[in-house]
């Protein structure tokens, strides 16, 4: 996820280990055979070219016994007021949390209470809007405590229900702050508008949809687009976006995108 409203400067990622192949399954059809080698050097890749896109990267060591570990962008949610430091529902994700803390921003630190869980995976920043996706991972308490919570910086929150994806910013991302890129058979347009307003324009991917999910570096940079989605690529680079074409197809397996795999800030 990126954060803030400035060009972003750095970045922390962490590479997967052998566990990747016990991924928690969640709205997938079946688990797939995942080539662990392979998504070792796809996340070599990553990272470099979050780095030639200007970025500092801090690599966080591999954590073993944690299969989605990789998935660093669920351990907490970045605003230029504070860090959101989130609780996963599941009990044995949360260690993931304990090493990437220590690396974010020096800012306000605010923690979710023991009763709530939320994946930053499922919030969605768009100005001062913050899209929270209604999942088996985020509950609709921690929607209307986050409301609450996030009045005192200004920022507007609104739930959104979610039919079949593992996480909100699985089926859509801002790339631009009036342009989304959206999987409208997961959430369909009208609900967007109702979210975000009217002045946002929509790129429906619906028939490629590891196009939902793309990591732009800041508001101006370039943009990370799945190489399995050519489609999306040139639509984007029509909209005269640089565009980074990257194989990501081992995490796409596991429910991963290009988001989920750094925090950016």
């Amino acid at each position: 996820m990126t954060a803030f409203d400035g060009p972003p400067m750095w970045a922390v990622v962490r590479p997967p280990t052998e566990d990747l192949k016990d991924y928690q399954v969640t709205h997938l059809d079946a688990r797939r055979e995942i080539d662990v080698d392979l998504a070792l050097r796809q996340h070599e890749a990553y990272t470099q070219a979050l780095r030639d896109a200007g970025l500092e990267v801090t690599v966080l060591d591999p954590l073993p016994n944690y299969p989605d570990a990789t998935f660093v962008e669920d351990s907490a949610v970045l605003l230029s007021e504070g860090v959101l430091l989130t609780r996963s529902i599941r009990a044995g994700r949360r260690a993931e949390q304990a090493d990437i803390v220590k690396h974010l921003p020096d800012r306000l630190k605010v923690t979710l209470p023991d009763d709530l869980y939320l994946d930053g995976g499922d919030v969605l920043r768009i100005g001062k809007k913050v899209l929270i996706g209604m999942s088996d991972r985020t509950g609709p308490e921690a929607v209307s405590w986050l409301g609450q919570m996030l009045l005192e910086w200004a920022y507007q929150v609104v739930g959104v229900p979610l039919r079949s994806a593992s996480h909100l910013k699985s089926a859509v991302t801002a790339v631009r702050p009036d342009l989304l890129v959206a999987d409208t058979t997961v959430i369909p347009s009208v609900s967007l508008t109702g979210a975000v307003g009217i002045r946002t324009r929509f790129m429906s991917v619906a028939d490629e949809r590891p196009g939902a999910n793309v990591l732009p570096i800041g508001m101006t940079g370039p943009a990370l687009v799945s190489a399995a989605a050519p489609v999306t690529r040139s639509r984007l680079e029509a909209e005269k976006i640089d565009v980074i074409s990257l194989d990501i197809s081992e995490f796409e397996k596991a429910g991963g995108g290009m988001t989920r795999l750094s925090l950016i800030w």
